[in-house]
Order: C-alpha cells, then sequence, then structure tokens
C-alpha cells in the first residue's frame, strides 16, 4: 500500500488547461442556460470561461443577471442594448472603462460615494 501511496503523492499537481473561447454559439449557451430559445434566457451565469467577448449578447433580449466575473472581455460595448438587465458582474475581466455601457432603466448607476475598480 505504502508504495501506491509513494506514487501518487510523487505526481505533480497540474490542472488541465481550459480552451479558451473566443465567442459562444446559440446551441452553447442554450445548453448552458436550460432554456429552448435565447429570447427567453432571464439568467445566465458563464463565470471563469476564459471569454473573450459574448457577441451573442445581442440576442438575450429578456436577460435581467448576468454573470461574467473571472473572463478576459475588456469591453462593455457587446452589454450596451440589454435594456432589461438589472445585474451584470463583470468583476475580474480586463476592462478599464465602462465606456460603451449604457445604463440602461433597471440597470442601477453607481453612486458618486461608492468606490469603482475595474
Amino acid at each position: 500500500r505504502e508504495g501506491k501511496d509513494d506514487d501518487i503523492l510523487s505526481l505533480d499537481p497540474s490542472m488541465p488547461v481550459r480552451p479558451k473561447l473566443a465567442m459562444l454559439d446559440e446551441a452553447m449557451l442554450l445548453q448552458h442556460s436550460g432554456a429552448e430559445t435565447l429570447d427567453a434566457v432571464k439568467c445566465l451565469c458563464l463565470h471563469d470561461n476564459h471569454l473573450v467577448r459574448l457577441r451573442m449578447a445581442t440576442s438575450l433580449i429578456h436577460i435581467s443577471k448576468l454573470f461574467l466575473s473571472f473572463n478576459e472581455i475588456n469591453s462593455l460595448e457587446d452589454f450596451s442594448h440589454l435594456l432589461q438587465l438589472e445585474f451584470l458582474d463583470v468583476s475580474f475581466n480586463k476592462i478599464s472603462s465602462l465606456e460603451g455601457l449604457k445604463v440602461g432603466k433597471s440597470l442601477p448607476s453607481f453612486p458618486p460615494s461608492l468606490p469603482l475598480s475595474l
């Protein structure tokens, strides 16, 4: 038994490298969300998927909550038309500016007293 334990303990701890996704297609989004159509998606969590962009966001017309933390997104322009968006988490991405994001009626703007770090 000690020999087997020693073999396992001597292995290098390695994590498999997940492929980076430049963008998701409609089938992937539907499978991940469990919805039948993109306009039926109201909440979507794509946390830590190495996403650079979410071009399919234009089809998510009824989305109210979108979780995209820990990706590689560098621009908010893909989300500017999401008028029903109430919550957007893009923390820990490569965003350096809020340019391109149009705050809709539902999405609260940041109060001046709240520090915003990108």
